[in-house]
């Protein structure tokens, strides 16, 4: 009983240190290298067209996230990869210290390719440290914590600094490496195949197509709230970059904290239907400034809200 009791025990500090330092690291990477505010606000700052790295660095992260199960098959390699990844992220940040040059692209895609493999080999330390039952709690746990951080980070970098902003962001990443010292390098090494997943291929590789097919969708979904959609928005930087994060960081704490005889698959529903809606609701302002949804008249409740938005986007943007 007493092994049990410290196996447990483990067990839950592995997996909150799984938590914290992915969280850093998640951290740094939703405010700097994947379409941050960090970034943006470094490149205009120094009059540097970000297309390039964006683009770029999106194309880089999906492919190290799919080409990590390639180079990458144990925990002790996983371990390996965060370590080497937290110390040259450091170094890509540092370059921005500087006055632009080629490195900035360089350090963007490169680091971007790293990055999308560290989320992918984050799979090895969440199956080992958080039991079944667990993960889905741990992963939002970790989602929870990587976006306020993200948030203090886009504030820092939009009201103080951003320089100041991306010192934070390293200084995230060091602790980040600190706590990925204490990683364990043992358990199981390879992901093992489901349990019944042998004698049945084509029932597997039949819902693989259907996660892909998903993954899809959802991907463009998202490239058109982060092109379309926030951009539209731009003009109120100071409430754009923090804003959409609120609702997110609502819904993980209610699908952390639901009982397990939910049956959450309603809820993904739920969310599908609410981002068609979004997109349905939402309409370019012609004039390139307005802000208002449809259901929202012109002088109607945001004629309220009016002063508060000239006051700090800095000009009138428009608005009725």
């Amino acid at each position: 009983m007493a092994e049990g009791q410290g196996r447990a025990t483990m067990q839950i500090k592995n997996r909150r240190l799984s938590v914290l330092f992915f969280s850093l690291f998640s951290a740094w990477m939703l405010s700097f290298v994947f379409e941050g505010q960090i970034l943006f606000a470094l490149t205009g700052e120094n009059g540097v067209d970000p297309a390039v790295m964006v683009f770029g660095g999106i194309a880089a992260l999906m492919a190290g996230a799919l080409a990590c199960g390639f180079w990458i098959r144990t925990m002790r390699a996983a371990k390996r990869l965060f370590l080497f990844s937290f110390l040259f992220f450091i170094a890509v940040s540092a370059s921005f210290l500087f006055p632009p040059s080629v490195f900035w692209n360089i350090g963007i895609i490169a680091g971007s390719f790293l990055a999308g493999s560290c989320v992918a080999a984050w799979g090895f330390f969440l199956k080992s440290a958080a039991p079944k039952a667990e993960r889905i709690k741990t992963i939002a746990d970790m989602l929870i914590f990587s976006n306020v951080l993200m948030i203090v980070l886009n504030m820092i970098a939009l009201r103080v600094s951003p320089r100041l902003g991306l010192l934070v962001a390293m200084a995230l990443l060091l602790a980040a490496f600190v706590f990925a010292l204490r990683l364990p390098a043992g358990g199981e090494d390879v992901l093992p195949a489901p349990a019944g997943a042998k004698g049945k291929p084509a029932g597997i590789w039949g819902m693989l197509a259907f996660l892909c097919l998903f993954i899809v969708v959802i991907t463009i979904n998202s490239g058109l709230m982060y092109q379309v959609v926030n951009p539209g928005f731009a003009h109120i930087e100071w409430l754009a970059s923090w804003y959409w994060a609120i609702p997110y960081i609502a819904a993980l704490l209610v699908m952390r904290n639901l009982p397990r005889k939910i049956n959450r698959t309603y809820l993904l529903y739920v969310a599908i239907a609410m981002i068609g809606f979004s997109f349905i609701s939402y309409r370019p302002a012609p004039d390139g400034g307005r802000v208002y949804c449809r259901g929202y008249p012109d002088d109607g409740g945001l004629r309220y809200i009016r002063p508060f938005l000239v006051e700090h986007s800095g000009r009138d943007a428009g608005l009725p």
